[in-house]
C-alpha cells in the first residue's frame, strides 16, 4: 500500500508514521476527544496520503 509514495524514502519510517497517525485518531476518537461525526472525514484525509491515491 505504501510503495507508490516510498520511492527514495525509508519505507519503515513511512509505515511507522502512518500507523502512529491512525492509532492517534483511534485513541482520540475512543476517548471522546474528537467529534464522532467527523470520523470518516479524518480517515479520508489520512489514508489517501499514504496510499498513493489522489487526496
Amino acid at each position: 500500500m505504501l510503495d507508490p509514495i516510498c520511492v527514495g524514502l525509508h519505507t519503515t519510517a513511512i509505515a511507522e508514521v502512518f500507523w502512529a497517525a491512525l492509532h492517534g485518531l483511534v485513541v482520540l476518537d475512543r476517548g471522546g476527544r474528537q467529534p464522532h461525526a467527523n470520523r470518516a472525514e479524518r480517515l479520508a484525509l489520512l489514508i489517501p496520503r499514504f496510499g498513493g491515491m489522489p487526496a
